[in-house]
């Protein structure tokens, strides 16, 4: 079985989530080996929010299919985190929820990433660089160095 790593940004996210921190025979089956979770929001109907009890979400939340925040808390695969300081759909309070909430070792992998002036899906392009480098050493760290995969810099071997 080929490890895999879900990439989810912004909803996508949420379903990488949701995938990764599964416990059945048929998730197992898919080999997930981590997850990058760019953009996320700690749950679909609280993105926006200001984090007060004020707000419709808090009712809302009683039926949220993505409850991320509750997911992550039992994920134990390595979980890498990235958002934009000035996303304007998903703040970064969102990412701060998660992580707070994520167990320590199934951060560790990799520290987060934020990235100033990058707002909702563009990191890579704001930082080119920071986010390569970084996806690069938790691909790395998770799956180990591409000679052990059968992966070479121009394709499989």
């Amino acid at each position: 079985q080929i490890p895999v790593i879900l990439y989810g940004h912004s909803m996508g996210a949420s379903v990488a989530l949701d995938l990764a921190a599964s416990d059945t025979d048929a998730d197992r089956a898919l080999g997930v080996a981590g997850v990058v979770l760019d953009g996320a929001p700690a749950s679909i109907f609280r993105a926006l929010d200001s984090g007060t009890l004020l707000v419709p979400s808090t009712l809302l939340s009683l039926v949220d299919y993505y409850p991320n925040v509750r997911k992550i808390r039992r994920l134990e695969k390595p979980c890498w985190v990235v958002h934009g300081l000035d996303d304007p759909i998903c703040p970064p309070a969102n990412a701060l929820r998660l992580l707070d909430a994520a167990p320590a070792r199934v951060c560790a992998f990799e520290p987060p990433l934020f990235v100033p002036r990058a707002t909702h899906g563009d990191i890579a392009d704001v930082a080119p660089d920071d986010f390569a480098s970084g996806l690069r050493r938790f691909v790395h760290t998770v799956l180990g160095p591409p000679s052990l995969l059968g992966v070479s810099a121009l394709g499989a071997t």
